[in-house]
């Protein structure tokens, strides 16, 4: 077959349109289609679900069927049997098995969905020896266990960034509420800043780990695509356009740069390998400082106790402040100019982000994939409570995502309560993302 991987991509489009609209991302699967296309040929290109049922409005259908068509996306209604259910989910899954097995010539099934009920499905693919490609919204928002069940996961959000289409257009300008000098630039920065979705350091960190593995297997001639597998294969969802380089090979350069691996051409082909020279990390000091440190460094502002938290929560939970529809940034400005305490108010605009990533807001998609219109908090957040429970959640997800070493509930719960009692939301917590 030439060498060249044949794709079938299976779209649950009522989870796809729901998480879109969820984070406020552009509902267009062109970015996944030309992030698949780097990975093989794509054959088969199915979408299931009620079009009209869609959450959305009547001519944003009409978009939908046109972005179906527009991307040769071979779509399948299936209407509603009764007003909870339709057999979507069902229809794709057979799809997919037959698909499978009546076709030797696939290699890769992508199935662009983030919903638990498709995890015996991606087993059942790869036991059968085929890989799996998974493809949800955003990392904040996708389960653990459905990445860590797919060869490789991609990001809706991090695909329509680094694929920069046209400027998303708004149906209303929303009012601008101009407050506080000290916090006109802070939705910048958190811009800035996430435009890269991880670490580059991490993206070292694991290029250093998988070289090390290959070494320890006794694989003599560790090239490039043998190191890269290695790495999906121990974080199915890594990606290096989202640590910030064009291509693999701008990875391993960067990484040479730095002293920690050297790299040897042979042709078209170039070996790596470690430096012998590599400092092992030292032991870190797990401690609150430690902690405090981490979040300060990563989103330069410090975190307000939880009284102080609780003046922002209080703003989001009146429905009066979701009269005129406002951006996220102009959201945060029109809060931190209501709240009493300083450290709060710098820090809003940092929180209300990791909400918004959450999926603590119904939004639609703003001008940047980072400033939404915010429309109204989702129903399930209905007090403080569950606000703060979604804010410790993601920073601890965050946490974990970029550190190897585990920080104990002690110094957790010390860190979001300046005390010990909070241990068992903490644990509570920390076991629902493992799940």
């Amino acid at each position: 077959m030439n060498g060249i991987e044949r794709i079938a991509l299976f779209v649950d489009l009522e989870n796809f349109v729901g998480f879109c609209c969820k984070h406020g991302l552009v509902i267009d699967l062109e970015p996944e289609i030309e992030k698949l296309k780097e990975l093989g040929k794509v054959t088969v290109r199915k979408s299931f679900g009620d079009i009209h049922k869609l959450p959305i409005a009547p001519d944003d259908k009409k978009a939908v069927r046109k972005m179906l068509q527009q991307n040769l996306i071979q779509h399948e209604d299936i209407p509603y049997q009764n007003e909870f259910k339709n057999s979507a989910d069902i229809r794709l899954v057979i799809d997919a098995l037959s698909l499978v097995y009546q076709n030797e010539h696939i290699d890769k099934i992508a199935v662009v969905a983030s919903d638990r009920d498709y995890l015996p499905l991606f087993a059942k693919i790869r036991e059968i020896g085929k890989e799996i490609i998974g493809i949800g919204g955003n990392y904040e928002a996708t389960p653990t266990l459905i990445v860590k069940a797919c060869d490789y996961f991609l990001y809706h959000e991090n695909l329509v960034k680094n694929n920069k289409p046209a400027q998303i257009e708004q149906s209303a300008q929303p009012k601008y509420i101009d407050i506080k000098n000290d916090l006109n630039n802070q939705e910048e920065e958190i811009i800035q800043h996430e435009e890269l979705s991880f670490e580059p350091s991490k993206a070292f960190e694991l290029l250093c780990e998988a070289i090390k593995s290959l070494e320890r297997y006794g694989v003599n001639e560790i090239v490039g695509v043998k190191v890269i597998h290695t790495m999906r294969n121990m974080q199915p969802d890594f990606d290096y356009v989202n640590y910030g380089f064009k291509s693999f090979k701008d990875l391993c350069y960067a990484a040479e740069n730095k002293g920690l691996i050297s790299i040897n051409h042979n042709g078209i082909v170039f070996e790596l390998s470690l430096n012998n020279d590599i400092v092992q990390k030292q032991e870190l000091v797990i401690d609150l400082p430690y902690l405090r440190s981490w979040f300060y460094d990563k989103i330069k502002v410090d975190l307000p106790n939880n009284d102080e938290r609780n003046e922002i929560y209080e703003k989001l939970l009146s429905p009066n402040i979701y009269e005129i529809e406002l951006s996220l940034n102009e959201l945060s400005k029109n809060i931190a100019g209501s709240i009493h305490s300083i450290k709060a108010s710098k820090a809003c605009y940092k929180i209300l982000f990791s909400l918004y990533k959450s999926g603590c807001f119904d939004c639609i998609p703003g001008q940047t994939p980072y400033n939404p219109i915010i429309l109204k908090l989702s129903n399930q957040y209905e007090d403080c409570n569950t606000l703060d429970y979604k804010l410790i959640e993601n920073t601890i997800k965050v946490y974990n995502r970029e550190n190897s070493v585990k920080i104990p509930s002690s110094i957790w719960s010390q860190f979001f309560f300046e005390t010990d009692n909070s241990e068992a939301l903490i644990d509570d917590i920390i076991k629902g993302l493992d799940r």
